[in-house]
């Protein structure tokens, strides 16, 4: 569980309201992206898993209500170790300006 009082935030706030929260431990390593809506709804979270040489090697991505969405696995070099054939990915770029579903593995992001 992520300790509030040794936690830094980052809050980005876009034009139509929503936010994106990043939080950080105490080691200023980023431990988790919360996504808001306009009113502070809690619409997704994801939370970062690193190993001991500081590679990330998980995230999980939840629902408003913790539900698990998706559980992303990845090797000492960032890649994703899942089946590249684990379905679509819905992605949308931080400033709102572009979104698409693509194959994961063959996101197109912004292009």
């Amino acid at each position: 569980m992520l300790d509030a009082v040794e936690m830094r935030r980052e809050v980005e706030i876009f034009s139509d309201g929503q936010k994106s929260v990043c939080c950080y431990d105490s080691n200023d390593v980023l431990c988790r992206i919360e996504t808001l809506d306009a009113k502070d709804n809690l619409k997704v979270s994801i939370d970062y898993t690193y190993d001991e040489a500081g590679n990330n090697v998980e995230r999980v991505v939840r629902d408003p209500l913790g539900n698990v969405l998706r559980r992303i696995v990845l090797d000492e070099t960032g890649q994703e170790t899942g089946p590249p054939d684990s379905g679509p990915v819905r992605w949308k770029l931080m400033d709102g300006s572009d979104e698409g579903i693509d194959m994961k593995g063959k996101e197109i992001i912004g292009k």
